[in-house]
């Protein structure tokens, strides 16, 4: 087993093998005489391939025989295996019915059908048969059509009935679909192993695990009324898993306690006694899950998930002080449980009813509730004394939580002097508007393994409050030796107010404040590990910096955002510390005047001058936003752009006020400062929305940016800075060009001043990957007799050209460009009203002469892929048909909506017949879509044919003139012929179209060609290709 064979030899002689284990590929047929000369194997594996059981008719010592996945024929024959004890057929699809030949079986111990999606019949009385069977494995996608009871039908299909006849039967594995299958009298057998679903039709969370390690009772859209409680008595005592998905009428664990007998077999004591997982899912009659009749299933029990329930008042109810036995208050309840879930649950009151005295000592690790609005508190003080082994404590969602832990318990119960959770790692607790406090005071000492809190709650007045009784912590400090992440938000205090929180290896701090988030602010000390610090909505009235002094040294990630007051973030005390700092973020500040200020308050406005700042600035920063600081005139003086070595992305967006990126420092001098400054690794920069921004830098300094791949400029409409490469090839600003530019788009440029400046953006970028020119219309209105975007060469590593909305533009390439347009891989132009050609002469004398065919048949995009033209209503051909021998690589090629376009290829005035074939190939072109074209007369023009050896898909859809014809070679390769067509109008269709297949269709439809199911005629829908 493992190695699939590909082929198999008419037969072995191997008198003496008794096991064989075979894995055959799937469409591999057994040779009929295979097995003729292994007449002693007593085990055979087969997984793959075809068998007929008659191969196997001289098999007669066969003890075993296990199918997977195997095209099983002739199985008749199985009642030559008179000796065969296990018989599996495992996902073999092509079986439908069992043979009654399998009556014969008498030595069967072991029926495994699981996965056997078709099988559809087992004969009636076969099941009750097999008097020595042990294993009926059928599983929940195989067999399920049981006989129904009481119906006309009957004695067609098995019946459960018949289990009662398996006196040795001990695992089971079935489907059950409905509660009709199941007679009133029916009562499953006392069995070791079990995996028992009654299952409606709606249900769809199925697996397919066999029962060795299970015991599991699954019902799941139905009627508990519709079903005898009784039926199920026999497996409550040996149940492991329950799961009951929306059963109607559902009072509780054992569905009905008023049917339930002894039967004979025990008692109710024997009831649940193994139950260790229970989950319950849309069960909206039930009050109670575990009623106090129900205790002993609370033994064992290790896992509780109950979801959607909108009665469902309490879970567990645990009775009172004089119930019970001696034994039941001597062993704990619950003591087994690990982890509870309860979700969606309305009208919950409380997670456990009753003396909770009678739990101690709970293995209780995980605990998640969501979306219970009327729990008012989660612990007893008892209760809560019971959770040494708590780890995770999740809570979201409870709008009527007042208190974690009740304030006072039952009279009848000792209250703890002291609570502790000293395993507890992650505390969340979210959107419970109600609660004001979590833990007293008195916790704190306990949570030494807390690594992760998140709270985020309207009211929450105080984390840790001072309880009566509550005795001081030393020295009025909380520690939290792990914890690593902190998550708050809107809360006044972390603890008591002479209190201060100790927080040595934190690493993530998230405050989402109020008014009063200054208090919060100063009791949290130590920030000796953080990394990550995230700071929103903080409105102290105060607050104008967010520290004084040195700032936490291992910082990398910082995100201010909404702090409406904040005037500055930073003071200058604070950067020397800073040089881990890799992330910073600043948005919506409406106050905010400067990033970095001077700590002496009577300085405040003065930001650094070049001499305190070229050696001490973020040299470790890669990525720069600001958004939405409408005060903020420049981010840094321009003496910081020396230090900041790693900035890889530079961002500015909707800040009104701002006058350039880089300021220049009252103190700044001028000479300590190069006249040109370098970004070294500034890959992309966008600045969005600026109205008042007028140079990158507001100093006299250019800037060079060697390694920029992605510029964008727009509504900066007084921006004067010129953007353009050097002799090198380096971006600049206030310089010119660029070559390793990857990426730019130039949208709403209204404050360009000259053409030098426009040009720059668009000529001299041969390093450049991708160029995307997006409603230039101010740009073509200082240009007005432009008509093409560069004139000579472009740049040689071109990939992408994306052309949209320049209205003015006439051609897009001219033909000393084509050489070198070598690496062009996608072009798309749309909404280019003007545009006439995409290639045309350089000489203005020709603008309306394209290339002639001696001139293209070398030099014409060797790698383009791709092409969308769309809505360019002069254009009246893409290419010259001189072009289509070197589109050798063009996979879709897309045109719609251009009015005047008469062919996707044209004829050239000076192309030469003699250098053309008469029949073109496009090699890979796997799509074509011609859509709402309503001059084109022909896919080419002259007498040119086009095959497409590989297309899949083709869709001509609007065309009302296309005289094309669309059709198939005797080979199978698509092909469109130039003599008059059957296609009038839209049509799909697929390279592999039998011969002499063609698209005709009515102009009011669209036709579909798929590979499966051929021509499909519909009426006309949405574009699908946009």
């Amino acid at each position: 087993m493992g190695n699939k064979l590909a082929e198999l030899p008419e037969g072995l002689v191997c008198p003496q093998l008794r096991v064989v284990l075979l894995e055959l590929d799937r469409g591999l047929n057994v040779p009929e005489r295979f097995f003729e000369g292994m007449k002693e194997i007593e085990v055979l594996s087969l997984k793959g391939g075809c068998l007929s059981l008659q191969s196997l008719q001289f098999s007669t010592n066969l003890q075993s025989l296990l199918l997977m996945e195997c095209k099983c024929k002739e199985l008749i024959w199985l009642r030559k295996l008179q000796r065969l004890k296990i018989l599996g057929f495992i996902g073999c699809d092509s079986i439908e019915e069992l043979p009654g030949e399998m009556r014969e079986l008498k030595e069967l111990r072991l029926l495994d059908v699981t996965g056997c999606r078709n099988l559809g019949r087992i004969p009636v009385n076969l099941i009750g048969s097999l008097k020595r069977l042990e294993e009926l494995l059928i599983g929940c996608y195989s067999f399920k059509e049981w006989d129904v009871v009481g119906t006309s039908r009957g004695g067609v299909n098995a019946s459960l009935r018949e289990l009662n006849s398996l006196s040795h039967l001990a695992v089971l594995s079935l489907r059950i679909p409905k509660a009709e299958c199941i007679p009133r009298d029916f009562v499953f057998p006392r069995l070791l192993k079990y995996d028992i679903w009654v299952l409606g039709n709606g249900y769809s969370e199925l697996d397919n695990e066999y029962p060795t390690a299970k015991t599991r009772l699954c019902l799941g859209e139905i009627s508990a009324t519709s079903l005898n409680a009784k039926t199920f008595e026999q497996l409550f005592p040996t149940v492991s898993q329950i799961s009951f998905h929306r059963v109607e009428g559902l009072e509780n664990i054992v569905l009905s306690s008023d049917q339930m007998t002894t039967h004979g077999h025990g008692s109710r004591k024997d009831f649940l006694q193994r139950l260790e997982h229970v989950k319950v899912n849309g069960c909206g009659d039930i009050r109670t899950l575990f009623p106090a009749k129900w205790r002993q299933a609370l033994k064992n029990l290790r896992g509780v998930e109950i979801k959607d329930c909108k009665s469902l008042e309490e879970v567990f109810e645990l009775g009172e002080a004089d119930e019970g036995s001696s034994e039941e208050r001597e062993r704990s309840l619950l003591s087994s449980l690990t982890e509870l879930q309860l979700s969606c649950l309305p009208e919950l009151r409380c997670i456990w009813k009753g003396l909770t005295g009678h739990v101690s000592h709970l293995s209780l690790a995980h605990l998640n509730l969501d979306s219970l609005d009327k729990l008012t508190f989660i612990f007893t003080p008892s209760l809560a004394q019971s959770l040494p082994q708590l780890e995770t404590l999740k809570i979201r969602s409870c709008r009527g939580l007042k208190h974690l832990i009740r304030e006072n318990d039952d009279q009848s119960e000792i209250i703890p002097e002291s609570l502790s959770f000293p395993k507890l790692k992650t505390l969340l607790i979210e959107y419970c508007g109600h609660l004001e406090y979590v833990f007293p005071v008195s916790v704190s000492p306990s949570l030494l393994k807390l690594e992760q809190m998140t709270l985020v709650t309207s009211n929450l007045k105080q984390i840790f409050y001072s309880a009566e009784g509550d005795a001081v912590t030393r020295g009025g400090t909380i520690n939290f030796p792990r914890l690593r992440k902190l998550s708050l938000s809107n809360c006044s205090f972390f603890g008591p107010k002479d209190f201060a929180a100790q927080l040595p290896s934190l690493q993530e701090l998230t405050i989402d404040g109020h008014e009063e988030s200054g208090n919060l602010l100063a009791q949290l000390q130590g920030f000796t590990s953080l990394e990550t610090l995230r700071l929103s909505s903080l409105r102290v009235p105060d607050l104008r910096c967010l520290w004084k002094g040195l700032g936490p040294c291992n910082l990398t990630t910082l995100e201010v955002k909404r702090c409406k007051r904040l005037t500055h973030v930073f003071t200058n005390s604070m950067i020397a510390s800073l040089i881990q700092l890799e992330f910073l973020e600043i948005s919506d500040c409406e106050e905010l005047e400067q990033i970095i200020a001077k700590d002496n308050d009577d300085e405040k406005d003065q930001i650094f001058s070049g001499s305190d700042l070229q050696s001490s600035c973020f040299p470790n920063l890669c990525r720069l936003e600001i958004t939405g600081c409408n005060k903020l005139q420049s981010l840094f003086p321009i003496a910081m752009a020396f230090g900041l070595k790693r900035l890889e992305i530079l961002e500015v967006r909707e800040s009104s006020q701002l006058l350039g990126v880089f300021g220049q420092g009252d103190h700044a001098s001028p000479a300590n400062l190069e006249k040109e400054m370098v970004l070294p690794d500034l890959q992309e920069l966008l600045l969005v929305q600026l109205p008042s921004i007028s140079c990158f830098s507001l100093g006299c300094s250019d800037f060079l940016f060697p390694h920029l791949k992605k510029l964008k400029v727009d509504g900066c409409p007084k921006l004067t800075t010129i953007f353009g490469t050097t002799s090198n090839g380096s971006m600049s600003a206030q310089s010119e060009g660029s070559m390793n530019l990857k990426e730019r788009s130039i949208e709403n440029m209204e404050g360009v001043q000259d053409l030098m400046q426009v040009g720059c953006l668009i000529t001299n970028r041969r390093g450049g990957h991708e160029l995307s020119i997006v409603s230039l219309e101010t740009f073509l209105n200082l240009l007005p007799n432009l008509r093409c975007i560069w004139r000579g060469l472009v740049p040689s590593n071109l990939t992408s050209l994306k052309v949209n909305e320049c209205k003015r533009l006439t051609h897009v390439f001219t033909n000393s460009m084509i050489a070198s347009l070598v690496q062009l891989e996608f072009l798309e132009i749309s909404d280019c009203e003007e545009l006439e050609q995409i290639i045309a002469k350089d000489n203005d004398d020709e603008k309306d002469q394209i290339f002639s065919g001696s001139d293209l048949q070398s030099s014409c995009f060797p790698n383009l892929c791709r092409i969308k033209i769309r809505r360019c209503n002069k254009l009246k051909s893409l290419f010259p048909i001189a072009m289509a021998s070197g589109l050798k690589k063009l996979q879709g090629l897309k045109v719609s909506e251009s009015s005047q376009l008469l062919g996707v290829f044209g004829q050239g005035d000076h192309a030469s017949p003699a250098n053309l074939e008469k029949e073109m190939v496009l090699p890979d072109l796997q799509w074509l879509i011609l859509e709402k074209l309503p001059s084109i007369l022909y896919f080419s023009h002259g007498c040119y044919d086009f095959i497409f050896p590989r297309l899949w898909m083709l869709e001509v859809r609007q065309c009302p003139k296309l005289t094309t014809k669309f059709d198939t070679t005797s080979n199978g390769s698509m092909s469109a012929q130039s003599e008059v067509s059957q296609v009038a109008e839209d049509a799909s269709t697929c390279c592999s179209v039998p011969a002499s297949t063609c698209c005709s269709v009515p102009t009011s439809t669209c036709r579909t060609w798929a590979r499966i199911h051929g021509w499909e005629g519909e009426e006309e829908e949405d574009e699908r290709w946009s």
